[in-house]
């Protein structure tokens, strides 16, 4: 019988205490095949401390044993990432993994957006027009970006992940006004061309051959459609799924996640948003390379309604992180079918 490989599930950061993360950290504990894993927690706290916590419920006990080197190299051989805070969910998390050649599941390829911008153009898949500034450059005015993205644009962190929310600006003052706060947290500023659409996703899994799962669709206004499934995306939004749409655009939805992750060599996991206008026109608006993983979230829903239930996804995911990493040929063929 061969051995149990021991898995870290990385968690915490700025947020440690948060609920949603506790419960994807109980969610994915819960699901992972105890027969080929011992699952073991390590939580980054407020401070910055990487620790290890000694059962689920150890945020009423305060922090435990400082986690060392020793751990990682002699001890742990993939690491789950679950991350809920800057430096942890913008990539740096799995930078660093990178560095310290230690397997985890996903990729950290899309960290910068203006970067994964270009990439996509270059590989001729639409995006929305955009602007990329550093902090030293000065702003643009109003108009000049007008006349280039229209008068209405959306202002957003360039790096930052979620921590600054994307606003949408149709004058001078809304501008500097969101430009401020974009810089008083990023180096880098993205404007970007506003395109009045729907808002669907694909979930995409695998390495050398990945392959996307039915869309969802963030709903707004708080319609909710009785005969569909909801989930919550990494930003807590209300997800339909699978999304109304006809098969031909959900196939094309499908292709071009796919094509979209192989474009920016995303690894794993990810989750492709598009922008749907009324003339049925489809853009990528932005890959996240490390959904949120409750068994209520977007990523495992979409799986979920797609043929392959949380409990597999996770097991399949930590397998995937494994093949990755020691550069087997495994056949990566647990979607194929879909």
């Amino acid at each position: 019988m061969s051995k149990k490989k021991t898995v870290g599930i990385l968690f915490g950061g700025q947020s440690v205490n948060s609920e949603v993360c506790w419960q994807a950290v109980r969610d994915v504990v819960g699901a992972i095949d105890r027969k080929k894993y011992r699952p073991i927690l390590i939580g980054i706290d407020n401070t910055g401390e990487w620790r290890l916590y000694d059962s689920i419920d150890a945020q009423s006990k305060g922090p435990l044993t400082l986690l060392t080197a020793t751990d990682f190299n002699d001890n742990i051989d993939v690491i789950f990432p679950i991350p809920h805070a800057l430096l942890s969910q913008d990539g740096a998390v799995q930078g660093l993994l990178n560095l310290s050649t230690i397997p985890f599941v996903g990729s950290a390829v899309t960290l910068d957006k203006a970067v994964m911008k270009r990439k996509l153009r270059e590989a001729n898949i639409p995006t929305p027009a955009f602007i990329a500034l550093q902090a030293n450059e000065n702003l643009p005015t109003y108009q000049s970006v007008a006349a280039s993205l229209g008068s209405e644009f959306v202002v957003k962190s360039g790096k930052t992940g979620s921590s600054v929310n994307p606003v949408k600006v149709a004058n001078s003052q809304q501008y500097e006004q969101a430009a401020t706060a974009v810089f008083g947290h990023d180096e880098q500023l993205l404007i970007e061309q506003y395109i009045q659409s729907r808002t669907l996703e694909c979930a995409v899994l695998g390495n050398r051959h990945p392959s996307a799962s039915v869309p969802g669709e963030t709903l707004s206004n708080n319609k909710l459609f009785s005969s569909h499934a909801h989930f919550t995306n990494e930003k807590g939004t209300a997800v339909q799924i699978p999304a109304k749409v006809p098969l031909k655009l959900k196939n094309q939805m499908q292709q071009l996640a796919i094509k979209a992750c192989q474009a920016l060599s995303c690894k794993g996991v990810a989750t492709v948003d598009f922008l749907l206008s009324s003339t049925n026109e489809i853009v990528v608006n932005k890959i996240n390379t490390i959904p949120d993983f409750t068994t209520s979230s977007a990523y495992p829903g979409l799986w979920q309604a797609s043929g392959i239930c949380y409990s597999a996804l996770i097991n399949r995911l930590l397998l995937l992180a494994l093949e990755r990493f020691e550069g087997q040929k495994r056949p990566d063929t647990l979607c194929e079918a879909l």
